[in-house]
């Protein structure tokens, strides 16, 4: 899987050009150019951990206006899963990989997540607040991520992917074409032997 991450810091945006960009983002997400047959406007939703068909317009009203720390208003993220990690469900799959990325770090991740099939490669858009929720104290904590964080995001796309079903259809197809191929030179190979036997026969008949 592919993980691409920007966020928007502070210390070089004030908060209403951030605002203003966040605007501009999720309005973008919304209305690029839908695939004809892989998308329809229902499809291009913002949902969440827990809720489908959010409006945009509260999208950035709660993640501005929430209890802000640190120096991140928010992140923006891509996740595009390879070719071998087809996914099924993909707001079952974006819940599943944030809430394990929730667990690594500890946090209540604040997101928002839209899927887009426009591509060759279909794929998440997230915008994530640059300030959660602690586990432990319950307060409000900055969000950043490190390297580490996205390897550990791209082995939990594939482990939430159906990799494995892919890997082993695969295989199964794979194993099939090798008998289709045995079973045609089969024939073949018998009757060279035939025509040979033949020809040694005649050889000997003279």
């Amino acid at each position: 899987m592919i993980v691409k991450s920007k966020n928007v810091q502070r210390g070089r945006v004030s908060q209403e050009k951030a605002v203003s960009a966040l605007k501009s983002h999720l309005k973008y997400l919304q209305y690029r150019e839908r695939h004809p047959e892989r998308e329809s406007k229902e499809t291009r939703v913002f949902f969440d951990a827990t809720r489908d068909n959010i409006d945009r317009r509260a999208v950035v009203k709660e993640l501005i206006q929430k209890e802000q720390t640190g120096g991140i208003y928010y992140h923006r993220m891509m996740l595009s899963p390879a070719p071998d990690e087809p996914v099924n469900d993909w707001k079952v799959w974006t819940r599943a990989v944030l809430c394990d990325l929730s667990q690594r770090l500890g946090k209540t991740l604040s997101w928002y997540a839209m899927y887009h099939a426009n591509t060759d490669n279909p794929h998440i858009h997230l915008v994530i607040s640059g300030t959660a929720i602690s586990y432990k104290t319950r307060s409000a904590v900055p969000v950043t991520f490190t390297p580490q964080d996205f390897k550990f995001l791209r082995a939990r796309g594939r482990e939430h992917s159906e990799y494995e079903q892919y890997r082993f259809l695969t295989a199964t197809l794979r194993d099939i074409e090798k008998r289709d191929d045995i079973s045609k030179e089969a024939p073949r190979t018998q009757r060279e032997s035939v025509i040979g036997e033949r020809g040694i026969y005649d050889d000997l008949d003279h």
